[in-house]
């Protein structure tokens, strides 16, 4: 899981599958690391806004750089009673999410306020379409928010009791990707208020491939890696078709 300046510089986390207590950073664009000195802890997601980065722990703790390099880092006052899944930028604040329905909204990384989600469920994923917050968590869950602050339960396509590892993908105007548990990928075409089941493959419908991991959006267009299998996916045109990509043969161009 990463978060970039824009500028060269990226912040890495190893995320949940990993027990390692690591904080990396790049100023190359990724093309070399080294580690960060913080304190112990697991680090679970990153983001970068405001000209500062911004990562959650596995323990509530949140951290924040005293600058866009992402070199030296501060405790935030705020540590929170359960573990911090995603944090995101947008609409000028930052916005955490977590375990047991947690939400909190912070204008500077360091002093944060929860706010009432109106959801017990995992919450593991987040994103800022110019119009409205979206999240998605476990077992289908789907809340909204024009502001962070104030939280509405959605019933959508999003498939309930699907498993964990969610993620969310603004494509722009309006249009957001999710990846709900393994191999169910979704689109909305209205910032997050609904949500269709779509597919990435005939292989992908029939269920032989599984898996689907963090999507990231770069310049070249969307790329959905794979847990599990040898293929991963892109799309140029926001989701609409996929081209399969066998793993370990190339890149993007």
């Amino acid at each position: 899981i990463v978060a970039t300046n824009g500028s060269g510089t990226w912040i890495s986390v190893r995320g949940v599958a990993v027990t390692a207590t690591a904080l990396f950073r790049s100023t190359k664009n990724g093309d070399s690391w080294t580690s960060v000195t913080v304190p112990s802890n697991q680090y679970m997601c990153a983001t970068y806004g405001g000209g500062k980065f911004v990562v959650g722990t596995i323990n509530g703790t949140m951290m924040f750089s005293t600058d866009s390099t992402g070199a030296s880092w501060n405790t935030a006052a705020t540590t929170f009673p359960a573990a911090v899944r995603h944090v995101a930028w947008g609409n000028n604040e930052y916005v955490a999410l977590g375990d047991s329905g947690l939400i909190a909204t912070s204008p500077d990384g360091d002093t944060w306020t929860v706010r009432t989600s109106n959801s017990t469920q995992t919450l593991e994923a987040i994103c800022w379409t110019g119009q409205s917050y979206v999240v998605c968590g476990s077992n289908g869950t789907h809340l909204r928010s024009p502001d962070g602050v104030t939280w509405t339960v959605v019933s959508t396509g999003l498939l309930a009791g699907s498993a964990n590892s969610h993620s969310l993908v603004h494509l722009g105007n309006g249009e957001v990707f999710a990846v709900s548990g393994l191999l169910t990928t979704y689109k909305s075409t209205d910032h997050g208020l609904t949500f269709t089941r779509i597919y990435l493959s005939t292989s992908a419908i029939n269920g032989t491939n599984w898996g689907a991991g963090y999507p990231v959006k770069t310049s070249k267009g969307l790329f959905i890696p794979f847990s599990g299998g040898s293929t991963a996916y892109y799309s140029t045109d926001n989701a609409t078709t996929f081209i399969p990509i066998a793993i370990g043969t190339g890149q993007i161009s």
